[in-house]
């Protein structure tokens, strides 16, 4: 089968890469502060082009967000493709699927903002 063309997301906006890390926000670590407190920070990585685009630099707060909803984080760049934005899947204080109603190739909005980020008392 070809492969299809994925057409390029527009200026403020992003295709949604995600995956779960091994340390996030699951059931199996409750009770267990010691380990999940090891977990990392949730962060959003996207290239330099990316992030230059919407004014973002490493560091920055980033709202991804859709018409669902919006998470969020600090922000920083990686070697990725531009016109793509990644955050763990489910880490504590970002919740893509249940926040942002999102799978993987699903367009984000992006924007620097001064806002912190909002965690529940449970992590999540």
């Amino acid at each position: 089968m070809p492969a299809v063309p994925v057409p390029a997301p527009a200026k403020g906006t992003a295709l949604l890469a995600t995956w779960h890390e091994l340390l996030d926000a699951g059931s199996m670590q409750d009770g267990d502060e010691y380990l999940a407190g090891t977990a990392k920070r949730a962060r959003a990585l996207l290239s330099a082009t990316t992030a230059a685009e919407v004014g973002i630099a490493d560091g920055d707060l980033l709202s991804v967000s859709t018409e669902r909803g919006a998470l969020i984080v600090e922000a920083g760049t990686a070697p990725m493709p531009p016109g793509v934005v990644w955050l763990p899947t489910n880490a504590r204080g970002c919740a893509v699927r249940s926040t942002l109603g999102a799978v993987p190739g699903t367009t984000v909005t992006l924007v620097r903002t001064d806002a912190p980020p909002v965690i529940a008392e449970d992590g999540s």
